[in-house]
């Protein structure tokens, strides 16, 4: 049960910092986009 839990918390670290990386890369992406790039 404890390597359960440590597995899931892991992956959920995991997914918050794909989730933050891909909403970094679409905002740089709009970014560039807006200044016509």
């Amino acid at each position: 049960d404890e390597l359960r839990l440590l597995v899931r918390e892991r992956l959920q670290q995991m997914t918050q910092a794909v989730i933050r990386s891909i909403v970094g890369r679409a905002s740089i992406l709009e970014a560039l986009s807006v200044a016509g790039l």
